[in-house]
């Protein structure tokens, strides 16, 4: 298996799992984990996004398999942490909310998607 799919596959088998509630970060370092051996430890999605976030894919609602997709977030929280999600591929996300779930990408989610 490649280290695309290992990552695709951990967030495929924590569907429905609220082990990551209010930890989207720690959901996405854990499915890069999961893929390449490699934990990337960041204190929120606001810092991540602020390492990782590749300028100009604002408008890209197809980010390639595999991607860390970041948003302004929701409520209080988000708006000090920020959001995270991975990219499943066209189009669609597995996103870390109370649950985890396989959803549609669009720019209104979570606040407004950044790329």
């Amino acid at each position: 298996m490649s280290q695309l799919d290992l990552i695709l596959q951990y967030a495929q088998n924590h569907l429905g799992s609220s082990r990551f509630h209010g930890k989207c970060q720690a959901f996405v370092a854990k499915c890069y984990e999961a893929g390449t051996g490699v934990f990337i430890s960041c204190a929120s999605a606001k810092i991540s996004r602020q390492r990782y976030l590749r300028e100009g894919t604002a408008n890209d609602l197809f980010p390639p398999a595999g991607a860390a997709v970041y948003f302004n977030g929701d409520g209080e929280m988000g708006k000090l942490y920020g959001h995270v999600a991975l990219s499943a591929g066209g189009g669609m996300l597995y996103d870390p909310v109370a649950t985890v779930v396989k959803c549609s990408l669009t720019k209104s989610m979570h606040n407004g998607y950044l790329g």
